[in-house]
């Protein structure tokens, strides 16, 4: 880890502890790829720290393969955002289509219900107030 924070020239600011960023034993498997692509660094909207490296890395290593996956189960996303992840829920997907998971189509259509399910979701919350 110490050699590649080196290479990256630091630490980016921001990112969330404990999810290998730093020292963790996966630090060269997620934040590697970003010597090449400094994008990587960009974080996850509205998802307390998480940086697109750790998108790639769910998707490549732990075969995430929908954005219900990733912002509900792997990131948890969904239970610590404000908004439950529906701003990530693009970013997820165009890493998806990016990593060749999913068609554009294919990807739109988890969006629209992941966002669906919210609406649902919060609904059935409402009732039960």
């Amino acid at each position: 880890a110490g050699e590649l924070r080196g290479r990256l020239g630091g630490w980016p600011a921001g990112g969330r502890a404990g999810l290998g960023w730093t020292d963790g034993s996966r630090a060269v498997e997620i934040a590697g790829p970003v010597v090449a692509d400094r994008s990587l660094l960009e974080l996850l909207p509205g998802a307390g720290g998480i940086r697109l490296a750790e998108v790639h890395f769910a998707i490549r290593h732990e075969y995430v393969c929908c954005v219900e996956d990733f912002l509900v189960r792997r990131s948890y996303v969904h239970y610590q955002s404000e908004d439950q992840g529906l701003a990530a829920a693009a970013v997820v997907a165009d890493a998806l289509v990016a990593l060749g998971v999913l068609d554009r189509e294919a990807a739109s259509k988890q969006v629209a219900e992941y966002s669906a399910a919210l609406k649902d979701w919060k609904t059935a919350a409402n009732k039960e107030e």
